[in-house]
């Protein structure tokens, strides 16, 4: 295929770069929905650091050089994973009584905040889906798993 079918393809497929590029009041947004008085991330960076930062820190610049070049930096998908106890009785000899937390880099949060707003066209799930969708949840999920169990036993399968 020659170059210009394959850019002409993809440009329909999803879009000029330039039309999904990140404006400063955009990564203003995302940097307003972070939360004071989190730990950092392997960088140690804080919520608080790019609150308080001189305006000529560019995330802008950066979060577009990334979407242009088609380049995440590595540190970006680093997590620190801590188990957390969430037994009241903080009973620590048993496994389910934790829950996992991860702690991202405060720049990647922010990138990944404004994600939506400019590719969630481009997304579809299926009716299906119950995990990581708004309005679906655990209850979802077990109703349609108890009723394709009670579907294959009824059937005698």
């Amino acid at each position: 295929m020659r170059k210009f079918e394959f850019v002409s393809k993809i440009s329909k497929y999803c879009g000029a770069v330039d039309n999904v590029l990140l404006d400063s009041e955009l990564v203003r947004a995302a940097i307003a929905k972070l939360k004071c008085g989190k730990a950092p991330g392997i960088d140690g960076v804080t919520a608080e650091h790019v609150l308080h930062c001189h305006p000529t820190v560019s995330l802008p610049l950066l979060f577009n050089a990334m979407l242009k070049h088609s380049y995440v930096p590595p540190e970006f998908c680093i997590g620190i994973t801590i188990p957390l106890l969430k037994d009241s009785n903080f009973d620590s000899s048993k496994i389910e009584n934790f829950r996992a937390i991860t702690i991202s880099p405060v720049p990647s949060k922010i990138f990944e905040n404004c994600l939506p707003s400019r590719f969630n066209r481009y997304f579809e799930t299926s009716v299906l889906q119950c995990g990581f969708k708004r309005k679906t949840g655990c209850s979802e999920a077990l109703s349609l798993l108890c009723s394709s169990v009670q579907c294959f036993t009824d059937n005698g399968s």
